[in-house]
């Protein structure tokens, strides 16, 4: 088991302090002026929440913006049990504006009573429409896992404030069974177990390997004397919508060559719509973005700069 320097410090450094109100003190939240000075503490976090929220369908749904740079703005969308911080390593290699957010039911935005993905995709049409108006331009929203499933459904496509969608391996596979937890999480009774829990979680092998314990410190909240991970549960197995139906804006689904997940995201898109682009990313598997930052990004810019190409 590897060693961590303080427990204690990274307690108070990183861990949330309350069980439901996800809108305080959340490790690795991100303020613009931080993103854009880079200003993170020395486990690689910066230090701050999202100061920037919008209505979704009743819930606060929490987000961040760096206006400044060239080219169209990214709205960065984390997957399913994860936040806003799963990119936050991407962000020095950006030139361009970007934007991370939270989906409801996760990281620092509020939860709901129920989930469905029809909630998402208002969430992430909210946030787009939100950095539109700051920005003056069209979004291209690029979305991991849950987040590209909810990105791909036609009030996010259709919305004038997204340019396209950019889904890393998020299809919908109607027919997929994800099993429901049947009772309440009883969650860790120290960080330490939680973070061994979260290295042997499938793919994390595959992640660069210095972002496995900063992503999980920043996935932890304090419930009571017990820990667990900053997500609602009930968000785990949610039924997949049945079907995208064409819109708009264009679509990619970028599928890693080395994923878990390879054979099952190609029969989904062998059964969709022939608008959905389908990229291979070689050498990567299901979160590549973890896997091959510098590479997940240049193969993003080339997809953006095809659309910007193909729409004049």
């Amino acid at each position: 088991m590897r060693e961590l320097h303080d427990l204690q410090a990274l307690e108070n450094a990183f861990v949330l302090s309350t069980v439901h109100d996800h809108s305080f003190g959340f490790a690795g939240h991100l303020s613009h002026p931080n993103i854009r000075r880079g200003n993170v503490n020395k486990m690689g976090h910066v230090s701050c929440r999202l100061p920037l929220s919008v209505r979704s369908a009743g819930a606060l749904v929490r987000y961040d913006l760096d206006p400044e740079g060239d080219g169209h703005p990214l709205l960065l969308v984390h997957g399913g049990r994860a936040h806003h911080g799963w990119w936050q390593h991407l962000l020095p290699l950006l030139t361009e504006p970007r934007a991370v957010m939270d989906l409801s039911g996760h990281g620092a935005s509020e939860w709901r009573d129920a989930y469905s993905y029809d909630d998402w995709a208002g969430d992430v049409t909210r946030v787009a429409e939100a950095c539109a108006l700051r920005t003056g331009r069209q979004i291209v929203v690029v979305a991991h896992s849950l987040g590209g499933i909810a990105a791909l459904q036609p009030s996010v496509r259709m919305n004038d404030a997204v340019l396209a969608v950019i889904s890393v391996e998020g299809v919908p596979m109607p027919s997929l069974s994800i099993r429901r937890s049947s009772s309440p999480s009883r969650g860790f009774t120290s960080i330490e177990s939680a973070l061994e829990h979260f290295r042997r979680a499938r793919d994390r092998g595959r992640w660069r390997q210095d972002l496995v314990d900063s992503v999980a410190l920043a996935s932890i909240r304090r419930d009571g004397d017990r820990y667990d991970w900053a997500h609602d549960p009930r968000t785990v197995g949610v039924p997949h919508p049945r079907s995208i139906d064409s819109a708009p804006s264009p679509a990619a689904v970028l599928v890693g060559a080395q994923s878990a997940y390879r054979a099952t995201v190609d029969d989904a898109l062998s059964a969709g719509p022939a608008w959905l682009s389908r990229i291979e990313v070689p050498g990567v598997g299901h979160d590549m973005m973890m896997e091959a930052p510098e590479r997940f990004v240049t193969t993003v810019r080339e997809v953006v700069r095809s659309v910007t190409v193909d729409r004049g």
